[in-house]
C-alpha cells in the first residue's frame, strides 16, 4: 500500500464518525435543555443519566469480545461498524424527536438505546483501527485523522443554530431535531466510503493462535491476566478517568454556566463553533508534537493547557464579562480535550500491541470496549456529580439569579474539582513506561510472529491434508517456551 493509498485508506476509514459525533455533540447539554426547556429537575436527570450510562457500559466488553470473535472467524469487524452506525443514527433521531412533553421513562429508554446502538459501532471501530494501522507513525496518523473527522462532525452541530431558518442561535429542541436529520443523511454515503477503503485493508494475522483456542477457557483466564498484569494500561486507564472526570463535569455544566449564571446564551452556539473549528485548525499542531515529542509528552502538553482552562473556567464573572475573555476558556479547552482525543486511542493501540506480544492474546476489541467503558462510567459519574453539586449547594438553573452558595457550587463542579482532577493526571502519565522506540521493537517481535503464524498455518495445512490431527503442529509452536523473542 502506497503512502498515500494509506493516507486515503485511514481517511476514510474515520469519514462515519463525523456522523455519530453530530449526535453525541449535544449529549453533554441535554440534561440541561430538558431541565431549562422541559422543567425536567436536576436530580431526575441525574438519576436517569447515571444508571442509563451503566447500562449501556455493561454491553461494552460484550461487544468487544463478539468482535474479537467475529474477527478471528471471519477475518474483519465491518458488520458491527455498518449495524452500529445505521442503528446509531435511528436511535439518535428518537431521542431527538420527543413528544411535546417527554416524561422520564421516554428519556431513559430512547438515551440507553441511543448509547447501546453507538457501542455497537464504537468499540469495533476503533478496533479496525488498530487493525490498520500497524506502526506507532500509522497510528498516530489514523486517530488524529479520527478526531479530526469528529470535531468536524460537532462544528456541524455547533453551526446549525447560525443558520437563518432558526428563530434564535441558542441550542434548542428544534436544533436536536435538525441534528438528528443531518446525522441520518449523512451516515449512508460516509458507511459506504469507509466500507469500500476498509473491506480489504485487512485484520492482522492472530498472534495467539486459532480463534478455537483464543476463546477457550485457559485464553479466557489469560485475557483477564492480560489486563490486571498489564502496567502501561494501568497508569493509562488511571490518568484517562482523571481527565474524564474531570472533563465530564465541565462539560455536563459549562451549557448551565454559559446560558444561566453567565446569562450569555445568546452567544453560546457561535462560542462552541469557534471552539470546534480552532481545534480542527489546531490538529496539524497536536500532529507535529506527536512526531516531534511522541506521544507521550504530547499528552502531558495537552493535558496540562486543560487543567489551565478549566481553572480559568472558574474565574468568569457574569458582572464583567468580555465577549473574548468568555470565548477564550470554552476554545483552549476544547483544544487541549482535541489532543487529548488524538492521544489516548493511538496509546491504546501500542498498548494492545504489548499486551499481544506479553500475553499471546489477540483482543483489541475487548481493550477498547473496556476503554469506552471506562470513558461511559465516568462521564455519567461526572454527569451526575456536577449536577449533584451544583444542586446540593443551591443552584437553580430557572432562576433569574443565583445565590452565593449557588454561585461557589456551580464554579465547584464546573471548575475547580476538574482542575485538580487534570493536575493528578498530569503526574499519573509522568510515569507511564512507552514510547515510541519500545513499540517499534514490539512490533519487529510482533511482525515475527506474524510470519511464524502464517508458516505454522502452511505446515497445519500440509499434514492435515496428508492425515495428520489438525492443530497438532500449530500447538506445539505456540507452546515453545522462547517463541517470537
Amino acid at each position: 500500500m502506497t503512502s498515500t493509498h494509506k493516507s486515503l485508506t485511514f481517511i476514510a476509514y474515520a469519514l462515519p464518525v463525523g456522523s455519530t459525533t453530530l449526535l453525541l455533540a449535544p449529549i453533554a447539554h441535554l440534561q440541561g435543555i430538558y431541565a431549562k426547556y422541559f422543567g425536567v429537575s436536576l436530580g431526575v436527570l441525574a438519576a436517569i443519566v447515571l444508571a442509563g450510562r451503566i447500562v449501556d457500559a455493561a454491553a461494552d466488553l460484550m461487544v468487544g469480545f463478539l468482535s474479537d470473535r467475529h474477527a478471528q472467524k471471519k477475518g474483519g469487524r465491518l458488520p458491527f461498524v455498518l449495524a452500529g452506525g445505521v442503528l446509531t443514527v435511528v436511535a439518535g433521531y428518537l431521542l431527538y424527536t420527543p413528544p411535546i412533553q417527554p416524561g422520564a421513562i421516554y428519556f431513559g429508554v430512547t438515551f440507553i438505546g441511543f448509547y447501546l446502538a453507538w457501542t455497537v459501532f464504537e468499540i469495533p471501530h476503533l478496533a479496525t483501527g488498530n487493525d490498520i494501522a500497524k506502526t506507532s507513525a500509522d497510528k498516530s496518523f489514523l486517530f488524529s485523522a479520527r478526531a479530526v473527522i469528529a470535531f468536524l462532525g460537532t462544528a456541524v452541530f455547533y453551526a446549525l443554530p447560525l443558520l437563518p431558518m432558526f428563530e434564535t442561535q441558542e441550542v434548542t429542541p428544534e436544533t436536536l431535531r435538525v441534528s438528528a436529520l443531518v446525522a441520518l443523511a449523512m451516515m449512508a454515503p460516509l458507511l459506504l466510503a469507509f466500507y469500500l477503503s476498509c473491506k480489504t485493508a485487512g485484520g492482522r494475522s492472530l498472534r495467539a493462535g486459532s480463534a478455537r483456542s483464543v476463546f477457550s477457557a485457559t485464553a479466557v483466564r489469560a485475557t483477564v491476566r492480560s489486563v490486571r498484569h498489564n502496567p502501561p494500561l494501568a497508569l493509562f486507564l488511571g490518568a484517562f478517568v482523571l481527565i474524564t472526570l474531570g472533563s465530564g463535569m465541565w462539560f455536563g455544566l459549562i451549557f448551565l454556566y454559559i446560558n444561566v449564571f453567565l446569562n450569555a446564551s445568546d452567544v453560546f452556539a457561535r462560542i462552541f463553533l469557534a471552539s470546534s473549528l480552532v481545534s480542527i485548525v489546531s490538529a496539524p499542531v497536536w500532529y507535529w508534537l506527536l512526531k516531534r515529542y511522541e506521544k507521550k509528552t504530547t499528552w502531558l502538553i495537552a493535558i496540562g493547557l486543560m487543567g489551565v482552562a478549566l481553572l480559568a473556567t472558574g474565574l468568569l464573572n457574569p458582572v464583567f464579562l468580555p465577549i473574548g475573555l468568555l470565548a477564550a476558556v470554552p476554545i483552549v479547552t476544547k483544544v487541549a480535550l482535541f489532543g487529548v482525543n488524538i492521544v489516548a486511542p493511538a496509546m491504546l493501540s501500542e498498548i494492545i500491541d504489548y499486551s499481544r506480544l506479553k500475553h499471546r492474546v489477540d483482543v483489541g476489541g475487548t481493550y477498547f470496549g473496556l476503554f469506552t467503558l471506562s470513558t461511559k462510567v465516568i462521564m455519567a459519574v461526572a454527569f451526575a456529580a456536577g449536577l449533584a453539586i451544583a444542586g446540593l449547594f443551591g443552584f437553580d438553573p430557572e432562576a433569574a439569579s443565583q445565590s452565593a452558595s449557588g454561585e461557589a457550587g456551580i464554579r465547584l463542579a464546573v471548575s475547580w474539582i476538574p482542575a485538580v482532577m487534570a493536575s493528578i493526571a498530569v503526574w499519573v502519565v509522568v510515569k507511564y513506561p512507552l514510547d515510541a522506540k519500545k513499540h517499534a521493537v514490539i512490533a519487529r517481535r510482533l511482525d515475527r510472529l506474524d510470519r511464524r503464524a502464517a508458516r505454522d498455518a502452511m505446515t497445519q495445512a500440509g499434514t492435515a491434508g496428508a492425515g495428520t490431527h489438525p492443530g497438532a503442529e500449530d500447538g506445539a509452536a505456540l507452546s515453545s517456551p522462547g517463541g517470537g523473542r
